[in-house]
Order: structure tokens, then C-alpha cells, then sequence
């Protein structure tokens, strides 16, 4: 082989070795929740909602050092949702796919699946090192009609049984002076 070829050989390997670790990186973004809610919340079919938990007021409120602990350990929730109909259930099913492929990453920890639908599915998962130290919970939903949607709790050392206890607290909240158009339209 001569001293051209060599060369030729070694800036071909240089841009092989370029283009892989550049796919490499990128396909570990596409797999990342959060670069999915970025990428997918400004499409049409897309409904995207980011609450704090403030939105929630607990002043006045008699709750107990557990409830207030779970309180202040959330942080925010992100609400994605894709509304389908006849005319994109294609699509759907892509993202479908897709979000299964990001939750089957193994910090992603399945706790509850509803079973028995024939074309739906619900699942609850937690992300964090342990059921006292959660990062995040998620919950994933979807059917033909309306679609999908994907709810993340996000908080910093949430507690699972904690914020189970703040149930009783939310449901009842007077949620009335809340803008909830987009989630009615979403189930129209």
C-alpha cells in the first residue's frame, strides 16, 4: 500500500469514527425524556402544559409533616399530550413506540400497568435510586381516541408513599380558578 493510500485510508476511518460517535450521541438525546417533551412540544398535534406546584396551594391547609415534606420535595409537573383521530393514528403509534423505547431504559422503574384494554394502556414509573429518593414519576397513557399522554412528576427526593399521602389533599382542592381548557379539549 502506498504512502497515498494509506492516507485516503486513515481520513476515511478519521470520518467513519467521526460520523458513528456523532450517531451514537445523538441517538442517547432521542432516548432522553426530556429532549422528547422539548422536541415534541411546539407540533400541532401536541398539547403541552408545565405546572407548578403552586399552583396548588397549601397555606392554610391542615396537613401533616408527611404531606407537607411530599409537598415541598415536588418541584413541577410537565404534561404532554398528542391528540389523535382517524387521520393521524399512524403517528400515534410512532410515538407510541417511541416513548416505550425511552421507558424501557433501565432508570426508568415500571410500579403499576392497567391491563385489559383492548388498544389502550396506562403505566406508572419511577425514576430515582430508590422509592425515597425519586426524581421523577411518570405516568403513560394512551388509546386511538383521544391519544396519548405523559404526566412527570418532578421533584428532588420524593418519597412514593409521601406523595401518596398528599392524595386526600389534592382531591380536595378547589381547582376551579385553574385554566384547564387544553386538557378538556384534549378528551373532546
Amino acid at each position: 500500500m502506498n504512502a497515498m493510500s494509506y492516507m485516503n485510508l486513515l481520513t476515511l476511518l478519521r470520518r467513519l469514527m467521526m460520523l458513528t460517535a456523532v450517531g451514537v450521541f445523538l441517538g442517547c438525546q432521542s432516548s432522553d425524556l426530556d429532549l422528547y417533551f422539548v422536541d415534541h412540544q411546539e407540533q400541532d398535534d401536541f398539547i403541552t402544559l408545565d405546572i407548578p406546584k403552586t399552583i396548588i396551594s397549601m397555606e392554610g391547609r391542615d396537613l401533616t409533616t408527611r404531606q407537607l415534606e411530599a409537598y415541598e420535595s415536588v418541584e413541577k409537573l410537565n404534561i404532554l399530550m398528542f391528540k389523535s383521530d382517524s387521520t393521524n393514528l399512524e403517528q400515534l403509534n410512532t410515538e407510541v413506540a417511541t416513548l416505550n423505547t425511552i421507558f424501557k431504559d433501565s432508570k426508568y422503574e415500571q410500579l403499576m400497568k392497567l391491563g385489559g384494554f383492548k388498544e389502550a394502556d396506562v403505566k406508572l414509573m419511577i425514576n430515582g435510586d430508590d422509592d425515597n429518593a425519586l426524581d421523577e414519576m411518570v405516568f403513560f397513557g394512551y388509546m386511538p381516541s383521544p391519544g396519548m399522554a405523559i404526566v412527570r412528576v418532578l421533584g428532588d427526593d420524593m418519597k412514593l408513599e409521601d406523595i401518596m399521602s398528599l392524595a386526600p389533599v389534592i382531591k380536595n382542592t378547589d381547582l376551579s380558578s385553574l385554566d384547564l381548557e387544553p386538557i378538556k379539549a384534549f378528551f373532546q
